[in-house]
């Protein structure tokens, strides 16, 4: 089976000495943008209409850097809105994996704000007729098969965009404001590609 994942690899998971600053026993939930109809890093466009989540919303793993062996957290609600595919994954609760906690402490701390998927192609045209093959592709169907939260995404619009504990007005409104401005910069972005066309 071929399994694309749209990430840049990354090292490790950097230790952190002290979670306690967001273990406070509140649900600890971020909202991503996993992906979006932009052109990737890599040359790739993933049409986010195309994309199945059938099969994901049996199991909706969050993993850290798409390691199968590494999951951190749960997506709640995952949907396609418009030309982006977006999340809402809930972590477990403080002590569970020490993992999830280091990753959510990562996350808190706006360390890590990658975000990416894992995806089975269905159905691809290139972008590069003269390498049909191995040049970029336009996946218009594809099988979503897991969410990851990564260093260095693929997608440079790919990330969290909302983290809060319930209750945490504070740092909602901040996180609305941030969303805001993140619309701002995919929107630059589009028109800069648009541009290049």
């Amino acid at each position: 089976m071929n399994v694309i994942r749209k990430f840049s690899p990354g090292g490790s998971v950097p230790a952190v000495a002290n979670t306690a600053a967001f273990n406070d026993g509140k649900s600890r939930r971020v909202v991503l943008l996993c992906s979006t109809d932009d052109i990737d890093r890599t040359g790739d466009i993933v049409v986010q209409t195309g994309i199945d989540l059938q099969a994901y919303r049996q199991n909706p793993v969050i993993l850290w850097q798409h390691d199968h062996g590494s999951p951190i957290a749960r997506a709640t609600d995952v949907r396609l809105s418009g030309n982006s595919l977006e999340a809402e994954c809930e972590f477990p609760p403080a002590g569970v994996s020490a993992l999830s906690d280091q990753i959510y402490a990562l996350v808190r701390a706006n360390v890590i704000a990658g975000v990416s998927i894992g995806f089975r192609p269905l159905e691809s045209l290139p972008l590069d007729k003269g390498n049909p093959m191995k040049g970029p592709q336009r996946y218009t169907k594809s099988d979503l098969l897991e969410i990851s939260l990564v260093s260095v995404p693929c997608n440079p619009a790919a990330r969290v965009t909302w983290k809060y504990a319930e209750g945490d007005k504070k740092a909602k409104r901040k996180a609305e404001a941030e969303e805001l401005r993140r619309i701002g910069e995919v929107q630059k972005l589009r028109l800069k590609q648009l541009h290049q066309i």
